[in-house]
């Protein structure tokens, strides 16, 4: 079963936006990653560490993180304009599933209050005059690093959407090879947040799968956008 012409013909801004969304928002990915690969940024650096590490790379940081959590934006419209075409198939799953991946990406966003706030820190680190000063600073660049650590759980709920999503997919509109990919994509959430204690910052590597979903998510939000069935 597909969606109605009607149904295409009613949706068509919200499918162009939420196909775009996801086109850029994958676009930033690549960006990212090459960033923090050629980066001598170190994910286990302690409070004192980011502070330093931000006063020498400051554009960068701010660069990485805007990219990193506000392009989450992006794909705001992308699960939203997922509803319309999925909800006539299974219009239970494919509620829960938009509403935690929206809200997922609203967790996303709110990391910035952190990361935002470690480069304060830093600027006052560096401009600080006493060592009481310094030790007040590196205090709160270790609570700010503390939230920062917890993102995992964030992910995994992000799986957890994608799998309700998926198991709509199954059921029509898009390829059942796209709502097997989606549930192997909330395998490797659970099994990435598991390991991530023993592997560290590699636990991401799941996401490699919900970007390959991702874009077959877009291309069928341009194909409904642009061209009707």
């Amino acid at each position: 079963m597909g969606a109605s012409s009607g149904q295409v013909d009613r949706w068509k801004t919200l499918y162009r936006v939420g196909s775009a969304g996801a086109a850029c928002y994958i676009l930033s990915i690549v960006l990212t990653t090459t960033m923090f690969i050629v980066s001598d940024y170190d994910t286990e650096l302690d409070g004192l560490g980011h502070l330093i590490y931000i006063a020498d790379h400051r554009s960068w940081w701010m660069l990485l993180q805007g990219l990193v959590l506000g392009t989450n934006a992006l794909l705001i419209p992308t699960f939203m304009a997922l509803y319309p075409p999925l909800s006539e198939v299974d219009r239970s799953n494919t509620a829960i599933g938009v509403v935690l991946s929206v809200g997922c990406m609203l967790l996303f966003i709110a990391y910035f209050p952190p990361v935002n706030g470690l480069v304060y820190l830093s600027d006052q680190y560096v401009a600080a005059e006493t060592a009481a000063a310094r030790e007040a600073l590196i205090g709160g660049a270790e609570a700010l690093v503390a939230q920062m650590n917890v993102y995992g759980p964030s992910d995994t709920l992000l799986g957890v959407g994608v799998l309700f999503l998926s198991l709509a997919m199954l059921k029509g509109v898009f390829s059942s090879a796209v709502g097997y990919l989606g549930i192997a994509t909330f395998v490797a959430s659970v099994v990435g947040a598991t390991l991530k204690p023993v592997v560290g910052v590699a636990y991401l590597w799941w996401w490699l799968l919900f970007i390959v979903w991702l874009a077959a998510v877009a291309w069928k939000l341009a194909r409904l956008g642009w061209w009707r069935r």
